[in-house]
């Protein structure tokens, strides 16, 4: 539950956001707009998701009491909130390769990455790690996407020409053309959205 939420709120909505504006912007041919925007949608998320694992790493003991009727479940937590940052990653990345149109490569990565997931959850299972085991299962799970993904996402950045964002090279005439304005308007309402539905 905590990853869930904690998810869901330092992902701010972004990774629908890439999803829709960078084929917006591939269809104008702008590339180099593509870029910023795929920047800020990883920045902002991993920011305001770093910050939640630094809270939950430093109240551990308290939200262990609090949350979960007194059990000793530190561990659980701090490991909750290693993986935050990296299914917040995840998440975003999904929804870049969702607006890339490269569904085939995001199909094989997630079944490559599930499979390391259960190799793993299993393998810790049998070491008796519990409910710690099905965390750091998931932890395997984000992390594999984003190895796999990387490649790709990295390539079109160093890439000037024929890169997957497109080929148009930087432009100072372009620079302030982002809609940073519009991209927040539709990512924040996307994740009031989501905890509503999550709450409910």
């Amino acid at each position: 539950l905590i990853l869930g939420v904690s998810s869901i709120i330092a992902t701010l909505g972004f990774d629908y956001a890439v999803t829709r504006y960078v084929p917006y912007l591939q269809a104008k041919n702008k590339g180099y707009e593509i870029k910023k925007v795929v920047k800020i949608g990883f920045l902002i998320p991993l920011i305001v998701s770093l910050s939640i694992s630094a809270f939950i790493s430093a109240t551990a003991p308290q939200l262990s009491h609090l949350i979960l009727n007194g059990g000793s479940h530190i561990s659980a937590l701090l490991a909750t909130a290693i993986t935050i940052p990296v299914a917040v990653a995840a998440a975003v990345i999904i929804g870049l390769l969702q607006g890339l149109r490269k569904f085939s490569k995001l199909a094989l990565f997630r079944f490559l990455a599930q499979c390391n997931r259960f190799i793993i959850t299993f393998i810790l299972l049998l070491l008796n790690l519990g409910v710690l085991s099905v965390i750091l299962g998931w932890t395997t799970f984000y992390a594999s996407l984003i190895l796999f993904a990387l490649p790709i996402i990295v390539s079109g950045f160093l890439k000037s020409k024929g890169s997957i964002y497109g080929e148009i090279e930087y432009n100072a005439l372009d620079d302030n053309t982002t809609p940073y304005k519009e991209i927040f308007s539709f990512s924040l309402p996307i994740i009031c959205l989501l905890y509503t539905s999550d709450a409910a």
